[in-house]
């Protein structure tokens, strides 16, 4: 009975475990040659999965770039690259909205908020003017801000006369900030604008320009020495905290979208870096075989000659053929015969048994 266990232990051994039996095992293998000669020597690199017209795909990414993209063969087939432009294009959208990227963002709420902040800078701005005298008189020079500040007799007229020239310069410098920021604001109103009939990779970058803009315009104004130093005016609320905030979400949306906006050129780069990977293995391949002939033709003209000393003088016109080794695809189905035939031996001897214990 033990000899039986063994026998079919066997079997199954080899039925099972023979080469080409896994096709997850042949295809993984396949994905990992290919990356061998796409990603650069020494680079990490990983295998993403994700779903593609009904299966999956995988794709070939080494630091944050994607090197190539498979196609799914299992059940039965070998994994198989996408080197059509269209297809690598339609996949890689596939691989982007699995990996939370979209196409649809907007940057209504950003605009919306930034409007809610622009009245309350105004206002603290309306109330430094009127102690400047620049609510009365246009300040665009050094001589037009020292007119408008000597007209505030009471208070302005004073500081300037004890501190020369460079009180007024801050007045001057004041203005221009305001007028900065308050064009900042409008640029931004414009750039939205522009986006309302569908937003386009140029037309967003355009908008982000418009938030750093802002950005850097508030925060000059922000730091006029007439708030601090002087203590002239009460400080603006220029709501810098909120800027910022706005500016790091429309960024953030703008990537979410950003690989969507490359699609065309992001494919292009895959396909030659696909094609150039694979001409490479097939390089090697050939090499390899060419290789591999000119051992084995090595072998076989010393087989050749070993066979012919052995023979003698008399057979010397008669040498003796060499046997061929079995090649590898066709010990497959040999194995597996095997095993059936050990299957049935060991069958045959349980059978045996059995009829000698009856008799």
């Amino acid at each position: 009975m033990a000899s039986l266990f063994r026998a079919l232990s066997i079997a199954l051994f080899l039925i099972l475990f023979t080469p080409g039996a896994s096709a997850l095992s042949q295809n993984s293998t396949a994905i990992l040659e290919f990356a061998s000669f796409a990603i650069p020597h020494g680079a990490q690199f990983s295998i993403q999965p994700f779903p593609y017209r009904g299966s999956d795909c995988f794709a070939v990414v080494s630091g944050g770039e994607i090197y190539g993209i498979f196609e799914s063969g299992l059940p039965v087939l070998e994994d198989r690259p996408l080197t059509a432009p269209d297809e690598i294009e339609n996949a890689l959208t596939a691989y982007y909205t699995y990996q939370n990227y979209t196409p649809n963002i907007t940057f209504s709420d950003v605009h919306l908020g930034l409007l809610s902040i622009m009245a309350n800078y105004e206002k603290g701005e309306a109330k430094c003017r009127i102690l400047t005298g620049t609510d009365r008189t246009a300040c665009t020079s050094f001589e037009s801000c020292q007119k408008a500040c000597y007209s505030v007799t009471s208070f302005c007229l004073n500081i300037a006369l004890g501190s020369g020239r460079t009180f007024v310069n801050e007045i001057w410098k004041f203005e221009n900030n305001s007028r900065a920021l308050g064009s900042a604001y409008l640029n931004e109103s414009v750039a939205y604008a522009a986006m309302q009939g569908g937003i386009t990779p140029d037309g967003a970058r355009a908008y982000l320009d418009t938030l750093v803009g802002l950005n850097r315009a508030a925060t000059a104004a922000s730091k006029s020495p007439l708030f601090d130093s002087y203590s002239y005016c009460f400080e603006p609320d220029y709501a810098l905290p909120v800027i910022t905030n706005m500016q790091l979400t429309a960024q953030k949306r703008y990537a979410q979208a950003e690989p969507f906006f490359a699609l065309s050129g992001t494919a292009m780069l895959v396909r030659s870096r696909t094609l150039a990977a694979l001409d490479a293995s097939s390089e090697q391949g050939k090499d390899e075989q060419a290789a591999q002939a000119a051992k084995d033709a090595a072998l076989a003209e010393q087989n050749a000659s070993a066979a012919q000393n052995s023979s003698g003088p008399q057979n010397a016109s008669q040498p003796s053929a060499s046997p061929l080794p079995l090649p590898s695809s066709a010990l497959i189905p040999l194995l597996s015969a095997g095993a059936l035939i050990l299957v049935f031996a060991a069958g045959a001897c349980l059978f045996m048994r059995s009829r000698k214990k009856k008799a």
